[in-house]
């Protein structure tokens, strides 16, 4: 799997295993994450690629925090991404959400509810779709 930020729909992943593409495994919860750039859990295996499940959930409850907790969640993954680039481990977050392209000129972002949420406070605007043929999976080669 590509180094990098991986934003997949989680209803996919049946779909992309028949394809023959590489699916995370082991999932870790996005707070569980959290706590592991920080150097409370053990660390993550070297070249191995994480799912990270929860995002979509974390973003759709604090959607009246969007202020403080879009950078709060870059701040956190900014501190850890040099750790998770040098061991070589890609981050997949796996969401139940929709993904969509270019909202507003904002970048990928996702579906939920009655707004979009931009991705572009955590992720930056870098986030493209993996492959052509490929629907539901971006990707952007780091943070930012």
């Amino acid at each position: 799997m590509k180094r990098g930020v991986h934003l997949v729909e989680r209803f996919r992943l049946p779909a992309l295993r028949l394809r023959g593409l590489e699916v995370p495994d082991p999932w870790l919860g996005i707070l569980d994450l959290l706590r592991a750039i920080e150097g409370h859990l053990p660390e993550p295996v070297e070249k191995r690629a994480i799912g990270i499940l929860g995002l979509d959930g974390l973003l759709a409850a604090g959607r009246r925090q969007e202020e403080t907790l879009m950078p709060s969640l870059r701040t956190l993954l900014y501190s850890g991404r040099h750790y998770f680039e040098w061991k070589e481990i890609p981050l997949v977050f796996l969401v139940d959400a929709r993904i969509g392209g270019e909202h507003d000129a904002g970048g990928a972002f996702l579906e939920l509810g009655d707004a979009p949420i931009a991705l572009a406070p955590i992720f930056g605007r870098g986030l493209q779709p993996m492959q052509s043929d490929l629907a539901g999976w971006w990707w952007a080669a780091q943070l930012g």
